[in-house]
């Protein structure tokens, strides 16, 4: 956060959320940003229990239909196994996701 003015996080080839790096950082809008964030410890905190992603992404050669990460995804609906999500742009930011975060993470 202290090199760079916007990230892109990217799942299984694709970008999944793009944004000024304070802002994605502070409250990430696509469920496996969030997820990547618990995965970080914090300096000064002591022992914490890190969150980690169950599963395994999928192989770039075989995509499933739907969202790349409806099956690691605790929010995954059926559609979400059948439709990749639409690109949702709000000013500077971008998340591709059928339910997007809407709290701080």
């Amino acid at each position: 956060s202290q090199l760079c003015d916007r990230v892109a996080v990217m799942y299984a080839g694709e970008i999944v959320e793009e944004g000024r790096t304070g802002d994605v950082l502070t409250s990430a809008k696509h469920p496996y940003t969030r997820r990547l964030i618990q995965c970080v410890p914090e300096l000064g905190r002591g022992k914490t229990h890190l969150h980690a992603i169950e599963g395994l992404p999928p192989l770039t050669s075989d995509l499933p239909t739907g969202c790349n990460f409806a099956a690691r995804c605790t929010k995954a609906t059926e559609s979400c196994h059948q439709q990749p999500p639409a690109q949702e742009r709000e000013g500077e930011r971008f998340v591709r996701c059928h339910y997007p975060e809407e709290a701080k993470a």
